[in-house]
């Protein structure tokens, strides 16, 4: 059955995570993933099959955070789905994803981040304190920080939204002042990058976005008359789209701003 699945994975699967090869790592990594928990539903607490299932997972994010190479702990926190989350919510593994969340990869760390979001609706006392400090870091990085950190914080931020919408809501409005000065950033990317985020928040909830609604429209007619950046064109665009679902208006930002 089940169990005897598990340890066929265990065993003649999870030996190949030590090879010396990165690609094979990443292969075993991603057949551990896929098969190690049984899609009946969730196992018995405590059980032989549950216990193996914890330690496998606990390996792979192990793995997740000290391989030497990033597409291999890459594809670790990348593989991670829904049905692995209820055994890696505990207090063990909230270490792995706090190193996780510290990687020295930008694309790892922008992964741990989804999961480590997802997992907070789980077991919110481990990881949502850790969450909201990082909000904040953020926050104070966009603002004060190096072009490559104000691009890289925007970029964490649009993933940040969609994954922990609890914790993201009380900080709609100090989100949405940071974000809204950097539109006409002279660093595209970061640009294109907020306003990726400004749209992700405001189809979450619109009612802070009329205190800032000058600003940003007016940076988005700039924005979508750009030719020098075409994902800054696209994401400005997106982001109207998204504005006007968001804010129960189809009409004004167009007549307003046409």
């Amino acid at each position: 059955g089940g169990l005897a699945y598990s340890e066929m994975v265990a065993q003649c699967v999870a030996s190949y995570l030590s090879s010396p090869h990165a690609t094979v790592r990443i292969h075993a990594a991603r057949v551990c993933l896929l098969l190690i928990v049984p899609s009946t539903g969730p196992l018995p607490r405590q059980s032989r099959l549950e216990k193996e299932v914890v330690r496998t997972l606990q390996a792979l994010l192990q793995i997740g955070v000290s391989d030497p190479d990033p597409a291999v702990r890459g594809a670790v926190w990348a593989g991670l789905r829904p049905v692995h989350f209820p055994y890696i919510a505990t207090r063990e593994a909230t270490e792995l994803l706090l190193m996780g969340l510290n990687d020295q990869s930008f694309e790892v760390r922008e992964k741990a981040l989804v999961v480590s979001g997802s997992i907070s609706t789980i077991n919110p006392a481990c990881i949502l304190p850790h969450l909201r400090h990082l909000l904040l870091e953020l926050l104070t990085a966009l603002e004060a920080g190096r072009k490559s950190d104000r691009s890289d914080s925007a970029r964490l931020l649009g993933s940040f939204i969609p994954s922990c919408p609890s914790l993201v809501a009380p900080f709609t409005l100090p989100i949405l002042q940071a974000l809204v000065p950097k539109l006409s950033d002279s660093n595209k990317r970061a640009s294109a990058d907020c306003f990726r985020a400004i749209g992700l928040l405001v189809r979450k909830g619109g009612s802070a976005f009329a205190q800032v609604e000058g600003d940003v429209m007016g940076e988005l007619v700039v924005a979508l008359e750009d030719r020098g950046s075409r994902r800054r064109r696209f994401e400005a665009a997106v982001a109207l789209s998204r504005i006007t679902r968001g804010v129960g208006s189809a009409v004004t930002p167009y007549s307003k701003y046409p």
